[in-house]
């Protein structure tokens, strides 16, 4: 269990110089994972192609066929469906074994990498730049919530999530999820990126892959919960989990909804972080995602 992928939602300056790259500090065809071990692909010695999969590892959430049209069909759980963007560029699976042995399942699409595993169930990660259409199944996540919309006040969220899966002895998994209460999309004109989109109040989640790791309830000021299945419009985003991200992103989302008369904003701005500061600014991966419903 590794904090560093944790840590890098803070920002914490002591850490971001721990680790510099996961693709080019490792060795020719590896990658490096969160906590700074070797990840050797497996089936394949291209690391950006798709692994098969075997009886013995976790299936791959493999990109399914996508098409670039205002649709209006929900997509299956663990499953996209590419609104904006070239369909070409997907976010493809990796499987890689771990210097301790363990099989993991990565992401790769360019230079960005998701070095830990997705809860199980999860669709692929949004390249930078595309926006999809994307449906979560039900997953099982530690909260710890706090109020205000500064980066700063989510550092006390972060000591006592990290306490909590160790205690529990939980592995990482990608992404941390953040919700922003209250941080909704207008009805109206598309915004400019800089508009101020502050949320009342904030909650930060770490990731069950499975149910079956811990029970839900109370631990103190964390709790265990079960969050429902959504579907969203997600965009695909570069860097820090920083407030300039948020904005735009969520400006971005705005822009298209207004473009569109299919769909429509259903909730609060959410956020996706992949990556900790052992990844370098320009190559850190993030989405930002608003729940969506069908316009009656």
């Amino acid at each position: 269990m590794n904090p560093r992928l944790l840590l890098g939602l803070l920002s914490l300056p002591l850490l971001a110089a721990c680790h510099s790259d996961p693709i080019l500090d490792a060795p020719k065809g590896k990658l490096l994972a969160s906590d700074g071990g070797v990840a050797t692909p497996i089936d394949s010695t291209n690391a950006a192609a798709p692994m098969a999969t075997s009886d013995q590892t976790p299936a791959l959430a493999a990109a399914p066929a996508m098409t670039p049209t205002p649709v209006a069909t929900l997509p299956a759980a663990g499953e996209l469906i590419r609104i904006q963007g070239d369909p070409a560029i997907v976010a493809k699976p990796v499987r890689v074994k771990r210097d301790s042995g363990e099989v993991s399942i990565f992401y790769r699409v360019g230079d960005h990498v998701v070095n830990e595993n997705l809860p199980e169930g999860y669709p692929a990660p949004t390249p930078p730049g595309m926006i999809d259409l994307k449906s979560y199944p039900m997953v099982r996540r530690a909260e710890f919530r706090g109020e205000g919309g500064s980066r700063g006040s989510a550092n006390g969220g972060f000591w006592p999530l990290f306490m909590h899966i160790q205690r529990r002895d939980i592995a990482m998994t990608s992404p941390v999820e953040m919700d922003y209460s209250g941080m909704q999309l207008p009805e109206g004109e598309p915004a400019d990126a800089k508009q101020n989109f502050s949320p009342r109040s904030w909650t930060m989640s770490f990731l069950y892959r499975t149910q079956e790791l811990g029970p839900t309830g109370e631990d103190g000021r964390v709790v265990v919960v079960d969050a429902p299945p959504v579907t969203v419009l997600a965009i695909g985003m570069t860097g820090s989990p920083s407030r300039n991200v948020v904005e735009e992103g969520a400006s971005k989302l705005r822009e298209f909804l207004a473009s569109q008369s299919t769909w429509e904003a259903a909730g609060d701005v959410r956020g996706l972080f992949y990556n900790g500061p052992d990844v370098p600014e320009s190559r850190k991966w993030a989405e930002i995602q608003v729940p969506v419903r069908l316009k009656k």
